[in-house]
């Protein structure tokens, strides 16, 4: 959709948002992944996803995923 974005959280979560110059408005959010690394005494997961074909791909030390953005 246009008027969203996804975005990668350092804890493993996929937010859907809408962003504009009014402001950020979170649409939803699900935790996909683990934090499987510690920065600055707090777990993290710096990995960057990809996203191809209506999907996201994304790792962390343990796994691989493949979710399904299709409506």
């Amino acid at each position: 959709n246009d008027d969203h974005f996804y975005l990668a959280s350092e804890t493993g979560d996929l937010i859907c948002a809408k962003v504009s110059p009014k402001g950020y408005e979170e649409i939803s959010r699900a935790n996909l992944l683990k934090p499987t690394n510690a920065a600055f005494n707090r777990d993290v997961l710096w990995s960057h996803p990809a996203f191809a074909n209506k999907c996201i791909y994304w790792r962390n030390d343990a796994e691989l995923i493949c979710v399904s953005l299709a409506e």
